[in-house]
């Protein structure tokens, strides 16, 4: 049974179409702006005993947490600083991988194992998959944030 604070989150969501690729927002209730959050549910659902209250903890904590290591990961890659890149893609794969943000860990995989071998190709392109993807997922908590918060007027 869902508590009252469950049931606006798991409102919120069920009306998200959910594809193996992530979700999409009905284009008839939320604005354009939206980006699709590429997370895996089922991923999340299991590790949360499907409560979406706690998956809404879950990866608000991971956002705030990731934008500073994602920070960190960027000042490290402008100076060249294999070590301290290597160690903070390694953090945003891992955190990305438990929430089922599968591109965050794709592209965080993909950085660190290049600063593990001190050849950054082109590490724009992954930090911006990083960066665009911790949007969405802010857009989305902002989003669900505010419904719930309607929900319980």
């Amino acid at each position: 049974m869902q508590s009252q604070r469950e049931e606006p989150f798991a409102a919120f969501q069920a009306n998200w179409e959910v594809s193996a690729y992530g979700i999409t927002p009905p284009m008839t209730q939320f604005p354009i702006a939206l980006l699709p959050l590429p997370i895996d549910w089922n991923h999340l659902h299991q590790i949360s005993d499907h409560n979406s209250e706690f998956e809404l903890e879950l990866l608000q904590m991971f956002a705030e947490d990731t934008e500073h290591h994602l920070k960190q990961l960027e000042a490290a890659i402008a100076t060249q600083d294999f070590s301290a890149s290597e160690q903070q893609a390694h953090y945003i794969k891992g955190s990305s991988a438990n929430v089922g943000l599968r591109s965050m860990q794709t592209a965080a995989s993909t950085l660190e194992i290049q600063a593990r071998n001190h050849q950054l190709d082109n590490p724009n392109s992954q930090i911006l998959i990083l960066q665009q993807t911790l949007e969405a997922l802010q857009i989305f908590l902002m989003s669900a944030v505010e419904l719930s918060r309607i929900a319980l007027s």
